[in-house]
């Protein structure tokens, strides 16, 4: 019996494209017609966007408010307005790639929760009609994805995150925020994907903020470590340092909660999602903005 082992060098290289585990649960939303015609009843709100659509009866439910008066004289019954989501809306997704998503989340970087969350927006955003683009930034502007509404774009954005290289610097809000305004001068929707250290809200976020939040509607989103969560929750103690790790974890557990407060004052929607839920929480939030006329 004989046996021969070899090594062979082949030319090329594999590519490695961002992971994307949310996208079932994503297109379980794209599959709904009504997210689609409407954008409400998959998720949990009323309302019916603010592009008029056409006159319906009256059913049990709908606000008085929609009621045509007029329409409703002309043929003596209940008559309502039914709405759609306006369409050709714009998103820029902000996606920080700096030192504070380095930290991993069960067992996964910040970052690539964040990636996860873009590429669902992407998908859900398109479908919808509205135009998302995305800016990628750490301490100086990385990349750039020129916000439209084509099937593309989220081939586009895979290719644009694959190409970032992790950056261990401080973020720079302010140089992005500044290059987004510069660049995209229609109102939107702009999505920065971050974590919420209260060092870093309160002292680069923060003061960068009010130059979106002027004009634009904002939403920072971030992925929460449940560890945290289970340490801060802790039981009996068997070791001195039990105790100090609890206490350490409500502190951070404290300090996050001051972030989510200051941000929300400053006028930003927050959502701050369990590992694995950022995505589609994302995806629900922009939902509800756009079905509520927020947009």
């Amino acid at each position: 019996m004989v046996s021969r082992q070899t090594t062979r060098v082949v030319p090329g290289g594999l590519r490695v494209m961002p992971a994307y585990p949310s996208r079932a649960e994503v297109q379980r939303r794209v599959r709904v017609p009504r997210v689609l015609e409407v954008g409400l009843r998959s998720i949990r709100v009323g309302g019916g966007g603010t592009e008029f659509d056409r006159l319906r009866d009256y059913r049990p439910g709908d606000e008085f408010r929609l009621i045509d008066w007029p329409a409703t004289v002309r043929s003596q019954r209940p008559i309502v307005k039914q709405h759609r989501a306006e369409r050709n809306q714009n998103i820029v997704l902000l996606l920080d790639n700096g030192r504070v998503m380095a930290g991993t989340v069960g067992g996964v970087p910040r970052v690539e929760h964040a990636m996860d969350a873009v590429l669902g927006v992407v998908q859900i955003g398109t479908r919808m009609g509205d135009r998302v683009g995305m800016l990628a930034f750490d301490r100086q502007v990385r990349s750039i994805l020129v916000p439209t509404n084509s099937k593309s774009q989220l081939g586009r954005a895979a290719e644009a995150m694959y190409l970032l290289d992790p950056d261990y610097s401080e973020s720079a809000y302010q140089v992005a925020f500044e290059a987004a305004s510069a660049r995209f001068r229609r109102r939107s929707l702009y999505v920065v994907l971050t974590d919420l250290v209260e060092a870093v809200v309160e002292q680069a976020l923060l003061p960068a903020l009010p130059m979106l939040t002027r004009r634009h509607l904002v939403v920072v989103a971030a992925v929460r470590d449940p560890a945290v969560t289970a340490w801060a929750d802790g039981g009996s103690h068997e070791w001195a340092s039990d105790a100090y790790r609890q206490a350490a974890a409500v502190g951070a557990l404290n300090q996050r909660a001051r972030a989510v407060a200051r941000l929300r004052a400053a006028g930003a929607v927050v959502v701050d999602a369990e590992p694995g839920r950022l995505a589609v929480d994302l995806v629900d939030t922009y939902l509800e903005l756009k079905a509520s006329g927020r947009l």
